[in-house]
């Protein structure tokens, strides 16, 4: 071995013994791009304290080469990034989660996201706002309620107008010296130290805004001078492709990963088994343990396969217990853990049969929110796939759930494309768990990553 050699090889040998800081559940944490995160009370994960910043987004358009407007008006680094679709800032958090997994700096539970419209209340000093609706209409419906802000409805407080030093908004309300955009941090930050939740641009939140396919947008921006626009329960709303000046976006971490910051934590811990009897009442707190189980791993692998455990065991206790709320919740979270949609569509429905929608329980508000981005409320759109499916596998593999139909249809090699698209699985997870599947449906379901997700 040459001398060259022999130092590469130690000096990767000692890098490879640096540790790299990680993110903690609810701790402050600054991430490899100096965006700093800080926990909120009453929320699950950690906000940003400011908005996403042009040097945060431009290192992202660099590394994925995607396309960003050329602005009007001149920005420094520390702006917050604009021209920025939903489906923008989606794309920026997958590419900073893949990044940092990557590099040691997030566990694979661990994920940066977009807040959601309750969320991003709760981080504004939204105390309580009207209980959830239905999917597609709360967002709208609660927009401009004042709710217990206990500073009052604005930002800065109640008094109108705003007074100096504000926020940054329209010039025309005089209350700061910025034309457009101003840098993050610019002005005091809230009671939970976040800057901007107010003024400078408009965020996107995770949740659609109304029955049109457009998402929430929160917080008014530079441009903003109407009274009620201001107000801190203003929703305002836009097309998911969408991309103005006065619209951003701030990023959240979430720590507990997609399923356990659903409902299985509040589930498991208030069962309803006991009204249940004999070997009922067994199957039920077998159900329970597995969700428990599945909560408390921290191997991916582990989880999803006892999450599809739940899946398999749940259908016939629910054919006899259908009732159960708690158990189609669990069913509901576990399906969109393994992106199992016909299994979520069913829970999902179910569930508002049962007045889920008209709940004050925030874990179940989150759990529908995420079914309804999913486009799994969807009874039409949902009956067409059932449709689909029934065509080709047999009927008993469609009643346990999308997965294994969709394990049926690789199986088979029929229809591969149409189907499992439009089940919206990753085929590659279900090729994963299944290696005595066809090699040829192998290197297709690698080639076309059925479902993308």
């Amino acid at each position: 071995m040459t001398m060259n050699k022999s130092i590469a090889l130690w000096f990767s040998v000692i890098m490879g013994c640096v540790a790299v800081a990680t993110a903690q559940d609810g701790q402050s944490w600054t991430n490899s791009l100096g965006m700093k995160f800080v926990p909120v009370a009453g929320t699950s994960v950690q906000f940003s304290v400011w908005d996403t910043r042009v040097q945060d987004y431009q290192t992202f358009a660099a590394a994925t080469g995607r396309s960003w407007a050329k602005l009007s008006f001149a920005q420094g680094p520390t702006h917050p990034a604009v021209y920025v679709s939903w489906d923008d800032a989606n794309a920026f958090c997958q590419w900073l989660t893949e990044k940092e997994r990557g590099e040691g700096r997030l566990k694979s539970q661990q994920q940066y996201r977009l807040p959601t419209d309750a969320e991003w209340s709760v981080a504004a000093g939204l105390s309580k706002e009207p209980p959830f609706v239905k999917p597609g209409f709360f967002a709208a419906v609660k927009s401009g309620f004042v709710g217990q802000n206990k500073a009052g409805g604005f930002p800065w407080g109640s008094e109108w107008p705003p007074p100096r030093g504000a926020g940054n908004y329209s010039p025309s309300l005089n209350v700061d010296d910025f034309e457009n955009t101003s840098p993050v941090g610019s002005f005091p930050a809230n009671r939970f130290g976040l800057n901007d939740m107010g003024g400078n641009v408009r965020q996107w939140c995770e949740d659609l805004y109304g029955v049109r396919k457009t998402h929430v947008l929160r917080g008014a921006s530079w441009a903003d001078s109407i009274r009620d626009l201001l107000l801190s329960s203003s929703r305002n709303f836009g097309d998911p492709v969408a991309r103005l000046p006065c619209d951003g976006f701030r990023c959240v971490l979430e720590s507990n990963g997609p399923t356990n910051s659903v409902v299985l934590i509040q589930a498991v811990a208030n069962t309803n088994s006991e009204q249940l009897k004999g070997m009922d009442k067994v199957e039920c707190d077998s159900l329970i343990e597995l969700a428990r189980q599945a909560q408390q791993t921290t191997d991916l692998s582990q989880q999803k396969t006892l999450l599809k455990r739940f899946i398999d065991e749940s259908y016939p206790f629910l054919q006899k217990h259908s009732d159960q709320m708690l158990i189609w919740q669990i069913r509901a979270a576990s399906a969109l853990s393994l992106n199992d949609m016909l299994a979520g569509h069913e829970a999902g429905q179910k569930l508002l049969t049962m007045g889920a929608a008209d709940s004050n329980d925030p874990n179940l508000h989150h759990l529908l929110v995420q079914l309804n981005l999913k486009g799994w409320l969807d009874r039409g759109k949902m009956e067409e796939v059932k449709k689909e499916v029934a065509k080709t596998a047999p009927k008993k593999e469609v009643a346990t759930g999308g997965a294994r139909a969709a394990t049926y249809i690789v199986k088979k090699g029929d229809t591969l494309v149409r189907i499992a698209n439009k089940l919206g699985i990753n085929t590659q997870e279900l090729l994963d768990a299944n290696p005595g599947l066809d090699p040829k449906a192998l290197r297709i379901g690698q080639l076309l990553n059925v479902g993308g997700k």
